[in-house]
């Protein structure tokens, strides 16, 4: 984007982060610039651990209405639901209510 022969950048960030902005110029003349958040990165899940999430978060489903939707074990639900705990740093299905977006 140029603005008056001069570039412009727009970042987008969510409100009431904390943002950086390193500048940094190269011997070419050009420049770099680093733009990063205080927003920690989303948690990795494997598709079936996001599927369990979207389930506990969005739905009043049970574990065992959820395992018997999807046809796999009870036991395979809880192991994916404590994943997902983990990964996304909550402790509760209220929690991961609140944590969790798609």
């Amino acid at each position: 984007m140029s603005m008056n022969g001069m570039n412009a950048l727009a970042v987008k960030v969510p409100t009431g982060s904390q943002v950086r902005i390193d500048v940094r110029a190269s011997a070419d003349g050009g420049v770099t610039i680093a733009v990063s958040t205080d927003e920690p990165p989303p948690p990795k899940l494997t598709p079936r651990q996001r599927e369990i999430a979207r389930l506990l978060a969005s739905t009043g489903l049970s574990q065992k209405q959820i395992a018997a939707q999807l046809g796999i074990t009870l036991g395979s639900v809880r192991t994916h639901a404590m994943a997902v705990f983990r990964a996304m740093g909550v402790h509760s299905r209220p929690e991961l209510v609140t944590a969790w977006k798609e």
